[in-house]
């Protein structure tokens, strides 16, 4: 009796630790963040001008259509035409689908702050860039 408690105590508690930090590795390796940018969206005449801010790897083509979340919502967008500058991305947007939709989407103001997802990073990532 007295063996079996002295094994416990001595190795259950670097058992129960191999166990945490195993746990701690697969939900590091599992779990992704998604990342995003700020889009300004300007509405003038019913017609849209994005300014994205220019990224490694943000490539966007006339004809891509980006889905542009604000808040809960989301609203997705045909690329017309694009003008680069030195720090955006200056595209020019229609909405895709209904325009009902669009305009309650876009709000009553001419500017309007939304947000695009660039890219997925992986949670493990994030955490080993840090130590």
């Amino acid at each position: 009796m007295k063996r079996s408690s002295h094994f416990v105590i001595r190795y259950g508690l670097l058992l129960t630790m191999l166990i945490l930090f195993g746990g701690i590795l697969i939900i590091l390796d599992r779990f992704e963040i998604r990342q995003r940018t700020a889009v300004d969206l300007i509405v003038r005449d019913g017609h849209c001008t994005a300014y994205i801010a220019r990224t490694e790897g943000n490539s966007i083509v006339p004809g891509d259509t980006l889905h542009l979340h604000k808040g809960n919502t989301e609203q997705p967008f045909v690329v017309e035409q694009i003008a680069h500058e030195p720090s955006y991305v200056v595209a020019d947007l229609h909405p895709a689908g209904e325009s009902a939709a669009a305009a309650q989407f876009l709000g009553p103001d001419s500017k309007t702050t939304v947000y695009l997802y660039t890219h997925s990073v992986k949670l493990r990532d994030l955490v080993f860039k840090k130590l």
